[in-house]
């Protein structure tokens, strides 16, 4: 049988010493398998973020096991780690995480730039910028906007090329904070769209940290987190 996407049993994660002590997960169990889609929903303060932490590999400092792709993730050294988080996992993050000296079109590039080997020893250049090109079209950019800064972009247009950008190595494992936040409705609707199809193209999991009720309707399975636990694994049509 293939193991799970991600495996995490008894997960927790605590932070500060003492009576400052915040326990921020507690015991958590989750399976997830390729190409199923998760919205990971609470309110302020419940766990979300430190989960997307964890299961991104960006956070070591949990108890009980994770494993995501089968790597038990505290088995791995910090190497290993970079190369699983740019090998199997893609990135939204609110802020963007854009660099603002680079073009978009060198933004877009990046993780093929630290991939193993990275860009220069295999990947194709030409081929890397028609497939950055093909995503900021389906993210509804056009393609002058490779040419341009991120400052020089909206807060939408940013969150559109940071999707592209997250999307540009067909991830198994695609980790999403509040992705159509600075979006309007058509283009939210058409990210999810996007989201669909990656998961059907190429088998891509995908948990969406998310507030906005149209996301979570769209999503077969829903997490309900409550002061670092969870309180409700839902699964139904969307």
């Amino acid at each position: 049988m293939t193991p799970a996407l991600i495996h995490a049993r008894r997960l927790g994660r605590a932070f500060g010493e003492g009576p400052s002590r915040v326990q921020a997960l507690v015991d958590l169990d989750l399976d997830v398998e390729a190409g199923e889609r998760l919205a990971i929903t609470g309110p302020s303060g419940a766990g979300k973020s430190t989960l997307l932490n964890l299961l991104g590999a960006l956070d070591g400092g949990y108890l009980g096991t994770l494993q995501i792709a089968g790597a038990e993730l505290h088995a791995l050294g910090d190497r290993q780690l970079s190369a699983l988080r740019n090998r199997t996992i893609g990135f939204v993050f609110q802020s963007f995480n854009l660099l603002p000296s680079l073009d978009v079109a060198a933004n877009l590039a990046l993780p093929a730039a630290f991939a193993e080997g990275g860009a220069a020893a295999g990947a194709d250049p030409s081929a890397l910028r028609a497939r950055a090109l093909e995503l900021l079209a389906r993210v509804g950019l056009d393609a002058s906007v490779a040419a341009r800064r991120p400052l020089e972009l909206s807060g939408g247009q940013r969150q559109r090329v940071a999707l592209a950008r997250a999307l540009l190595l067909k991830p198994a494992l695609l980790l999403c904070d509040e992705p159509t936040g600075s979006l309007d409705r058509a283009h939210a609707d058409a990210v999810l769209d996007l989201f669909e199809e990656l998961a059907r193209e190429n088998g891509s999991a995908l948990l969406i940290v998310t507030h906005d009720p149209l996301v979570i309707e769209r999503q077969p399975r829903v997490l309900h987190l409550e002061a670092g636990r969870l309180m409700r694994d839902e699964r139904r049509q969307p």
